[in-house]
């Protein structure tokens, strides 16, 4: 953005230096890239100026006066606008059609006839050609003119090349084509917005007019255009076409609605004084759903003093917002109900207004102080300490610990058999490798696993806790009124892979891959560092499409489900290019934390011999082994030490249907010596019940 001192000073009265007024610019947060000096007027300086994205209203000559007369407290003199009209009504002339309002909300339009096409003054030469404005002829200069004095950019056509003497804004039909002013046939697409006549397109709209309908030297009769567009459809069709704008710089930034009327009456103003011509009597305004409202900001003088580290005064506040052109009313010594006008959209919270009047009162004035610094002492929560544990139980297991984004690739989702579009999608990811939120931790340590594999690897045993999403089916009750509900809630995960060989027992033992039973025992280790008792797991099979069809369990604790456990289904392996069986599971953590922990007992050395019992036993595969233990308990009760599971047998001379456990069995009383008729008829009594109960059969 490139300004001139003199034309400044048509708007603001002002005695600083270039350098003077370049150094407050700069320290009210306007940066000044440059002052030099004017080659079209030797007592005249150029400013060039880098605007920030949220202050469009600075890209125009009046928006930086605004500032100027802000800092300098001097008035700021707004252009006089005085138009002489005449008949015929404009109605009469033109219309103005919006079929697509959501990307137009306003278009306003006046009408001048009779004007003569010619060079433009000198003064408006020179003055456009300073900030690096091409000159083209005087009525396309005053749109130019305008564009930089007001901030709103402008478009002439010639009315007599638009069918009908209509202006339809509406979005392309398939197929379109538009040459604009710079000879260029551009391929209009559905999503993009144009400004058409009653058959074809004549301009893109906020970004250039189409050379069909351009101001020439034989033009007599001018439509002038002062409209609002949709900042994000702007950026998209000038990003598409690779077309950058005076026009699309500041439609992408947000021009502002309520400006096209004071715009258009500037533009014609200025027509006709440079072209002469007859300017129709009214303006044609198609604003169907005004999209700005005056909003009102509740401000605090405590707590502006409070934010700065100052003693401003409610005068000294209220002077302040007045000098930029917002509307305070004060309520009582300690409040102003502020009213921010339709060209501030960048101001719309009360700490916004806070660094409005840290700006203009200037940041240098505000004291230096030494932040008060509060030190917390550091506590240790349940979850830091459980997750600890966690931590030190998997690494003496052999894992190492992985971290993972929670935003993962659908198509790791897609290689374990899941279907993506059920996950949860972001509405406007960063790439197609972050659109979706985990739901699970096992799509991203698999992809760990692949790339430790791929990088040489022949052991892998790896592990994560962590954060995984899921839709919140149960949202807490409350009597509050939520403003924005949240559907999805945040719980914790444990998962592991286990892709490596074990080692034997000893030196001339041979090496043994890890399987099912292994990783159970991980997790059972896990659950008792917890003090959680394993023996209340009960394992399920099931059935999963990245699982193996026989190898895969479900675990619960009654009727909880708390993970799952199994074996990677071997065509899922195939696309990972995983060779060796590998083994995984998933635990939801917070469900675990919520199962009662086991209440440490302690009982004195027994002081009489133990009697072991063998038994072997024809157990039908429905049967768990979970089930035999609970009922060998439920039956001896307080003369039993322990149950052992020492073998598990299927195959030759086993019907088919059943399989082979064999249990060993300790029997103890505290206060004697169990004989051997006590021991046979306790077993004895074990074996009816079991033969009674679950259908098993003694071997």
């Amino acid at each position: 953005m490139k300004v001139t001192i003199q034309w400044l000073k048509e708007y603001v009265d002002f005695s600083l230096t270039p350098e003077q007024l370049a150094e407050q610019l700069t320290d009210a947060g306007i940066e000044v890239v440059s002052v030099t000096s004017n080659p079209y007027d030797s007592d005249d300086f150029v400013l060039e100026l880098e605007i920030t994205a949220n202050r469009p209203d600075l890209l125009s000559v009046i928006g930086v006066a605004r500032e100027i007369s802000a800092l300098t407290g001097s008035p700021l003199k707004e252009p006089e606008i005085k138009i002489i009209e005449s008949d015929p009504p404009v109605e009469t002339l033109a219309t103005v059609t919006i079929l697509a309002p959501e990307l137009c909300p306003r278009y306003s339009a006046r009408v001048i006839t009779g004007v003569k096409i010619g060079p433009s003054p000198d003064w408006l030469v020179k003055r456009l050609t300073a900030v690096g404005v091409r000159t083209i002829n005087n009525v396309v200069d005053v749109t130019n003119y305008v564009l930089m004095e007001y901030g709103h950019p402008m478009h002439a056509f010639d009315l007599n090349c638009l069918d009908g003497h209509n202006i339809v804004v509406r979005t392309p039909y398939p197929g379109e084509t538009l040459k604009t002013l710079d000879e260029q046939e551009r391929l209009i697409t559905p999503e993009m917005l144009v400004i058409a006549d009653g058959k074809k397109p004549v301009a893109l709209a906020g970004i250039m007019g189409g050379a069909n309908s351009q101001v020439v030297n034989s033009t007599t009769d001018i439509l002038l255009e002062s409209a609002y567009f949709n900042p994000v459809s702007t950026r998209k069709t000038a990003s598409a076409l690779g077309l950058k704008t005076e026009a699309s710089y500041r439609f992408e930034r947000g021009a502002d609605p309520e400006g096209t009327i004071p715009a258009v009456n500037r533009g014609i103003q200025l027509i006709q004084k440079l072209a002469g011509g007859r300017i129709a009597r009214g303006i044609i305004d198609v604003y169907p759903k005004p999209i700005v409202s005056p909003t009102s900001i509740t401000l605090r003088v405590s707590r502006t003093n409070h934010i700065l580290g100052t003693k401003l005064e409610l005068d000294a506040i209220q002077d302040i917002l007045v000098r930029l052109q917002l509307s305070p009313t004060i309520i009582d010594v300690d409040t102003l109900q502020v009213r921010i006008p339709s060209f501030r959209r960048d101001i719309s919270r009360e700490i916004d207004l806070i660094e409005e009047i840290a700006r203009i009162y200037g940041y240098n004035r505000i004291p230096t102080t030494t932040p008060v610094i509060h030190i917390m002492p550091y506590t240790d929560t349940y979850h830091r300490k459980t997750e600890r544990v966690i931590r030190n139980q998997m690494i003496s297991a052999g894992f190492y610990e992985a971290v993972n984004h929670s935003l993962v690739d659908p198509i790791e989702w897609q290689k374990l058999g899941w279907d993506s579009t059920a996950a949860i999608s972001l509405k406007n990811p960063m790439s197609v490798e972050q659109s979706i939120v985990r739901t699970s931790l096992l799509p991203s340590l698999l992809r760990n696993l692949a790339d430790n594999i791929k990088q040489g690897a022949n052991e892998v045993a790896l592990f994560e806790l962590n954060y995984v999403y899921e839709e919140d089916t149960n949202p807490p009750q409350t009597n509050v009124p939520i403003k924005k509900s949240n559907p999805y809630r945040q719980i914790t995960n444990l998962a592991a892979v286990l892709y490596r060989k074990l080692s034997g027992q000893s030196w001339n033992e041979p090496f043994t891959y890890p399987d099912f039973y292994y990783l159970k025992g991980v997790i059972e280790s896990v659950l008792e560092a917890l003090e959680i008792d394993s023996t209340r797991l009960n394992y399920h099979a099931i059935q999963r499409t990245f699982l193996h069809s026989t190898r895969a369990a479900e675990i619960k604790v009654g009727k909880q489900s708390i993970g799952l456990i199994g074996q990677l289904a071997n065509s899922i392996a195939g696309k990972l290019d995983i060779k060796k069986e590998t083994f995984l599971f998933e635990l939801n953590l917070d469900a675990i934390y919520n199962l009662p922990k086991r209440q440490r007992q302690y009982q004195p050395l027994p002081k009489y011999p133990a009697v072991i019992r063998d038994v072997s036993l024809l157990v039908p595969n429905s049967v768990s082994s979970i089930q035999i233990t609970s009922l060998i308990q439920s039956v001896v009760k307080e003369n039993i030490a322990g149950i052992e599971l020492f073998d598990v047998y299927s195959g030759d001379k086993i019907p088919a249907g059943f399989r082979s456990l064999s249990y060993r069995i300790t029997y103890r009383a505290d206060d004697r010596t169990l004989s051997d008729e006590e021991v046979n008829q306790l077993n004895q009594q074990v074996l009816q019940t079991l033969i009674e109960t679950l259908e098993i059969k003694i071997r």
